[in-house]
């Protein structure tokens, strides 16, 4: 069950994304505070995280930075959703390094939509990643086989120059 975390200071619209994503089979992580959702981070590593941008205190934009910090947070697909539909409002987020910028109000199906794209392309990256490790872990083993089979001919008097 892939596990998503929304930070979100509009305690209905919290609610009712956390209901809606869980119908659709989400393990859901909620804070109602940057600060909160940050610490919960520590407990719990989400699959994607959701984050209003306007919230007293730290905003979204403060909570995407300390994530960016951590290289164990940092990959995480990152979705805004925010009333400021500004562009420079989105060209901030993207430029911190935001997946996607959704506004309110936006449809569930848009949500649902990005939040799909978002997780299989986190996905796809995480196979690319460890297809790439397997096959530097067969040149390694290929290597080290190699460079054993020479030490053994050597050892042996089998290897002739």
């Amino acid at each position: 069950m892939k596990k998503i975390l929304i930070i979100e200071d509009d305690k209905n619209l919290l609610e009712s994304l956390s209901d809606v994503l869980k119908d659709e089979g989400f393990e859901i992580f909620t804070a109602s505070r940057g600060d909160v959702g940050l610490d919960l981070l520590n407990v719990v590593v989400p699959d994607l995280i959701i984050c209003d941008v306007m919230m007293p205190g730290m905003d979204g934009y403060e909570v995407l930075g300390e994530i960016s910090k951590n290289e164990t947070f940092a990959t995480i697909p990152f979705i805004f959703l925010t009333a400021r539909n500004e562009r420079n409002d989105q060209r901030k987020a993207m430029d911190m390094g935001a997946d996607d910028f959704l506004n309110k109000p936006f449809s569930l199906d848009e949500l649902l939509t990005t939040i799909d794209i978002r997780l299989k392309k986190r996905e796809k990256a995480k196979h690319a990643s460890e297809e790439k490790i397997k096959n530097i872990t067969k040149s390694i083993s290929f290597l080290c086989l190699m460079s054993l089979t020479h030490r053994f001919q050597v050892l042996s008097g089998s290897l002739r120059y």
